[in-house]
């Protein structure tokens, strides 16, 4: 996994994600899609995921469209969308809730929004 390929111990893992939710999304990050099953297993990680942090990613990114859309047996994936309407994707199925925020984070990264410039 990533977090153990950056070396970091599982304290600063947990600190690492708070930074991530409190922080102001990229201003080329246009919008936030999330395709996820109300039901499946596949989906569990994501789900998780949006319903501990959306709350706070919403009230500290109130401009930013953040679209969850729930369809019976699709693959999991989310969707970044930036300036000039480049759109980076990621498949989640069968990954677990931390799993999913270093996916998010890396999706939404600095490295993401330079790679556009």
């Amino acid at each position: 996994m990533a977090w153990e390929e950056e070396g970091l111990s599982p304290n600063q893992r947990d600190k690492r994600y708070v930074v991530i939710l409190k922080m102001k999304l990229p201003v080329s990050l246009k919008e936030i899609r999330l395709f996820m099953c109300p039901k499946s297993p596949a989906s569990a990680g994501l789900r998780a995921s949006v319903l501990k942090n959306y709350p706070r990613l919403r009230a500290n990114n109130p401009k930013v469209p953040i679209l969850i859309r729930e369809v019976e047996n699709v693959t999991p994936k989310m969707f970044a969308r930036f300036d000039r309407g480049v759109e980076k994707s990621v498949s989640v199925a069968d990954l677990q809730e931390k799993e999913v925020d270093n996916l998010f984070h890396k999706l939404i990264s600095e490295e993401n929004v330079k790679a556009l410039k």
